[in-house]
C-alpha cells in the first residue's frame, strides 16, 4: 500500500544482472531490521531497546520486483502499543523510518553534514513523544549519537552487499519526491571503518599513478597533500575489467589521469579516493576533458 512501505534498491556489478550474493543480502535484511527496530524503540520512548526488544511493528519483505534486485518491507499493524505511539508511528511510519535509516547510514557513512536535515526531521516528527521525556536538546542529541554508537554492527550488516556484489544501495522516499538517500562504496567501507571516516563530494581531479594492484581494483597515486607520500585509490569503474584500460596503461607508465574522485578523510587528512570515469592526460596537465 502506497504510503505503507519501506524499500532498498540494490544497483550496480552483480546487481545490474539481476542477481546478489545471498549471504550478502541475508545480512543486510538482518541488519535494517535491527536498525528499524532499534530506532522506533528509542524515538517513541527515549530509551535504547531491552535485550531481545522488538518494537511492535512489522517490515515483512516482499518478492522482489521483476528485473532489479528492489526489496519492499510492507509496515505491518502496531500489537499493543501505546495510542499515543500508534497514532504518531502508525500515521508516519514509513517516512519515520526512511528519515532515520537515511540518518543512520549518513551518520556512520562519514556525511554528517547530510544526516543534519534527517535529523531535524525525526524530532519534528516525533515531538508529541519527545515532550514527555525530560531532557535538553543537547542531551537528547548525545541520546541518539549513544544509539547510533550501539547500531554500528546493524549498519555494518546493512551495507554487506555494497562492494563486494553492487555499487551503491539507494533507499527512495516513500512518497512521489524522486529524494533518495543514497549509500555508495565510499560509505559504506566508512561504515565499516573502526575510524571515523569522513566522505566528501565527487570531483574531477588529476592523479599521478604510481602502480596498480589488480585482484583489489586498486592504484597507487601521489598524495597531493603530501609531498613523496602515496594514497590508495579505489578503481569503481566498470572499464577496468576490461585489460588493457586507461588505469593500466597509466601504470604501466606511471601516468597521469584526469578522474572522477570521491575523497575521504581521517582526522582532517586525506585519507583515500574512489576514482571512475578516467581519462590519460599529460604530465603538463594537458589531455582529458577540461
Amino acid at each position: 500500500m502506497e504510503g505503507t512501505q519501506f524499500r532498498i534498491r540494490f544497483e550496480g556489478f552483480e546487481a545490474d544482472e539481476h542477481a546478489l550474493d545471498m549471504r550478502h543480502l541475508g545480512q543486510s535484511l538482518v541488519g535494517l531490521d535491527r536498525m528499524i527496530s532499534t530506532g522506533l524503540i528509542a524515538l517513541s520512548d527515549r530509551r535504547p531497546p531491552r535485550r531481545g526488544e522488538r518494537f511492535p511493528l512489522v517490515v515483512r519483505a516482499q518478492e522482489p520486483v521483476a528485473g532489479s534486485v528492489e526489496i519492499f518491507g510492507d509496515l505491518g499493524p502496531l500489537v499493543g502499543a501505546l495510542p499515543l505511539m500508534q497514532e504518531v508511528i502508525a500515521t508516519g511510519a514509513s517516512e519515520i523510518i526512511w528519515r532515520w535509516v537515511s540518518w543512520v547510514f549518513l551518520m556512520a557513512g562519514g556525511r554528517e553534514k547530510d544526516a543534519d536535515p534527517q535529523y531535524t526531521m525525526l524530532m519534528q516528527l516525533t515531538h508529541s513523544l519527545a515532550q514527555y521525556h525530560e531532557r535538553s536538546e543537547d542531551k537528547q542529541r548525545q541520546f541518539f549519537l549513544d544509539i547510533l554508537d550501539r547500531l554500528h554492527p546493524a549498519a555494518r550488516s546493512a551495507v554487506a552487499p555494497i562492494g563486494p556484489s553492487c555499487d551503491r544501495a539507494t533507499i527512495p522516499w516513500v512518497g512521489d519526491s524522486e529524494e533518495a538517500t543514497v549509500v555508495d562504496a565510499p560509505m559504506a567501507d566508512a561504515v565499516r571503518s573502526k575510524d571515523k571516516i569522513e566522505v566528501g563530494d565527487m570531483e574531477r581531479m588529476r592523479v599521478h599513478v604510481d602502480g596498480i594492484i589488480h585482484h583489489n581494483r586498486q592504484l597507487k597515486v601521489d598524495n597531493p597533500e603530501v609531498p613523496g607520500a602515496y594514497l590508495t585509490a579505489q578503481v569503481r569503474d566498470p572499464a577496468f575489467d576490461t585489460v588493457p584500460n586507461v588505469y593500466t596503461d597509466a601504470a604501466s607508465k606511471k601516468g597521469w589521469l584526469i578522474v572522477d574522485a570521491r575523497p575521504t578523510y581521517k582526522a582532517g587528512a586525506l585519507h583515500g579516493l574512489y576514482i571512475m570515469n578516467a581519462e590519460a592526460a599529460d604530465d603538463d596537465g594537458s589531455g582529458g576533458s577540461q
